[in-house]
């Protein structure tokens, strides 16, 4: 008998612990990942290589990778309104999103299936040939569908198909009962940021196919104007990884015309530009300028033009406050009346206003200028240093507290039970 209780006690134990494990991951989560094979690290050696995980690393929160490989916008709302990320959506503090190439993509590959399967008498359909190109059909090469893929991309950008696969991109991603719109009923405060849609074809610039990285990347730009117009109304920040991935002259995707490997993914040095560029314009943390190498902070880089956020730096700002305060002081100064001296002259003290002249209100107000902008920045870094997530204070899991207890409560009782047991047995 004695056996047997402590068999059950092991058991109960075992599985207590992982139930604990799973609710405490799902309570706990602050970091959702939505999207496509990009967010889902497809391709990679490790999902650790991931830009997702690259993030949560930096931010310190905890991670619920929900993107699936393949996934549209419509396949994101879906799994929405099914309800079972309520939760999540409701409690993190940042949620990240890649989507969009898979919806352009789709219809490219369905135009070239249709116009390879007339030409040759075959039955090809769209996934046939993503797969081609992803190098996961050993039964079709992708070379074979090289001259009707350039011929069909030749109008792509032009057609209906790929003007109402646009169409339905925006109304399923920021329509009114879009995803956005879900998200936002949800949690109006968690961060959001939607990475624009790189050109995987960029290394084909050079080579006998850069029609393949022309019109690709023409699609892309389209694709990314939608992303960029309708961020203020959803209030999301922007990754603009097409920018970031433009900056650079090594090959961040898989896709090689050395090779003429055509898989579009990105590799491991692709995700870690990938997680730069969305730790650029997050809330937490100092990054590394995916372009030039600076490290900043919650802005953009002040040594190059690679910004994806619309904010500039503090040092820009304080510099370009200095300037134009210079210029406005010094024009103010000659053609202002004794009236507005006076009234400029407030902000300081009314002593010092009845002493300015003429000749020395520029330096004066320019002074003022400084002052304030000084002080606004330090403001700026008080608050940015405020909203940073304190990664060494953990989470306060109550599920977890509360399980603790009822184990030990199972222990206390078992033990007497088995006193109780051997006292009746004497």
């Amino acid at each position: 008998m004695k056996t047997r209780l402590t068999a059950l006690l092991i058991c109960m134990l075992f599985l207590i612990s992982t139930m604990v494990w799973h609710v405490t991951a799902a309570d706990t989560a602050e970091y959702l990942a939505l999207g496509d094979s990009i967010s889902a690290a497809y391709g990679l050696e490790t999902e650790e290589d991931g830009f997702v995980h690259l993030v949560a690393e930096k931010s310190g929160y905890i991670l619920a990778d929900k993107s699936v490989s393949g996934n549209t916008a419509i396949g994101i709302l879906e799994e929405l309104q099914t309800g079972e990320l309520d939760t999540l959506i409701t409690d993190v503090k940042l949620i990240t999103i890649t989507c969009g190439g898979n919806d352009l993509m789709h219809v490219l590959y369905t135009a070239i299936a249709q116009s390879f399967n007339a030409t040759n008498g075959t039955s090809y359909t769209g996934e046939d040939i993503i797969e081609a190109f992803s190098g996961t059909n050993p039964d079709l090469n992708p070379l074979s569908l090289l001259f009707t893929a350039l011929t069909v991309l030749d109008t792509f950008t032009e057609t209906e198909e790929f003007q109402s696969a646009l169409t339905g991109y925006e109304n399923n991603m920021f329509g009114e009962n879009g995803v956005l719109s879900y998200i936002r009923e949800k949690n109006s405060e968690a961060e959001i940021i939607i990475a624009t849609q790189y050109n995987p074809y960029q290394s084909f610039e050079n080579s006998p196919l850069a029609k393949m990285s022309t019109q690709i990347n023409a699609g892309a730009i389209l694709l990314n104007e939608v992303i960029q117009n309708n961020a203020s109304a959803w209030n999301y920040k922007i990754a603009d990884v097409h920018a970031s991935f433009l900056a650079f002259e090594e090959n961040l995707c898989n896709a090689d015309p050395d090779t003429m490997e055509f898989d579009f993914h990105p590799n491991a040095a692709g995700h870690k530009v990938i997680a730069d560029t969305f730790i650029s314009v997050s809330s937490f943390g100092i990054a590394s300028c995916p372009i030039c190498g600076t490290m900043y902070e919650n802005g953009i880089c002040p040594e190059c033009e690679g910004s994806t956020n619309e904010e500039s730096t503090t040092s820009e700002t304080m510099s370009e406050s200095e300037t134009t305060t210079e210029s406005e002081a010094t024009s103010e100064s000659e053609t202002t009346t004794e009236s507005e001296a006076t009234s400029e002259s407030e902000t300081t003290t009314e002593s010092e206003a009845t002493s300015e002249s003429k000749n020395t209100s520029a330096d004066e107000t320019t002074s003022i200028s400084e002052t304030e902008s000084t002080s606004a920045s330090g403001n700026s870094e008080e608050t940015t240093n405020q909203d940073k997530p304190d990664t060494n204070k953990p989470p306060v899991n109550l599920t977890l507290i509360l399980t603790v207890i009822f184990l030990i409560i199972l222990v206390v009782f078992i033990i007497i039970f088995q006193k109780i047991r051997k006292n009746k047995a004497k």
